[in-house]
């Protein structure tokens, strides 16, 4: 915190610059954000996955055989450039993108672009929120 004082006419104005202590709490508060967002966009991505799929011959079964792919999702924060932090969601299981994004022969059955795109005015409150109460 740096202080300047200004006197003028026998008055003297002291000024505090807080500004460096502001910016760490809006850093923290993004961040603490962004986890949130995170853990919650993992969430639906896990209970979309565990949604009952409607297969070619008509059946309806679970989507669910092992559980493997959905107990591999998860999330991360991760900056690219100075303060511009980011978070991530994904599953580092090797046929993840076949799911989501389909084959020739297989349909996609997305669940991470849903989990991301479906809630989006729910993150913005979850964000507003955290940078409110920072």
């Amino acid at each position: 915190m740096s202080t300047q004082t200004y006197t003028s006419h026998g008055v003297s104005v002291k000024f505090d610059d807080n500004s460096p202590q502001v910016l760490d709490a809006l850093q923290k508060a993004t961040v603490r954000g962004l986890e949130a967002c995170g853990a919650m966009a993992e969430s639906y991505a896990k209970k979309e996955l565990s949604k009952p799929k409607t297969h070619r011959d008509g059946s309806v079964r679970p989507n669910v055989v092992t559980g493997r792919l959905r107990n591999s999702i998860s999330y991360a924060l991760g900056s690219n450039v100075g303060n511009n932090i980011k978070v991530y969601i994904g599953s580092n299981v090797s046929y993840a993108p076949f799911l989501e994004f389909g084959t020739r022969k297989m349909s996609a059955y997305p669940y991470l672009k849903p989990a991301c795109t479906e809630h989006t005015e729910e993150y913005k409150k979850i964000l507003q929120s955290s940078l409110q109460n920072a």
